[in-house]
């Protein structure tokens, strides 16, 4: 049932989101339970796309999992500039 919060339909999102912006084809199934745990914690898709494309600004090979880990950390570089 949707409750407002379809973490299914955002994870999904996520997943066309990173592939259309690095023209490449990452997998997520292992990574989807630290994607929901994050997306539960608040931050949004638009926290993700920002990070995403700040590493793709600074040239940095993105791995999903560093991505999840330390999305605050990117966030926080991000809004110190």
């Amino acid at each position: 049932a949707y409750n407002g919060f379809n973490l299914d339909y955002q994870v999904d999102q996520l997943h066309k989101m990173l592939n259309s912006k690095t023209g490449k084809h990452y997998p997520i199934t292992n990574q989807r339970p630290l994607i929901e745990q994050r997306l539960k914690e608040g931050f949004t898709l638009y926290d993700f796309e920002k990070a995403i494309d700040y590493l793709i600004q600074h040239q940095q090979e993105i791995s999903l999992n560093d991505l999840i880990v330390h999305l605050p950390d990117y966030l926080n570089k991000i809004n110190s500039n």
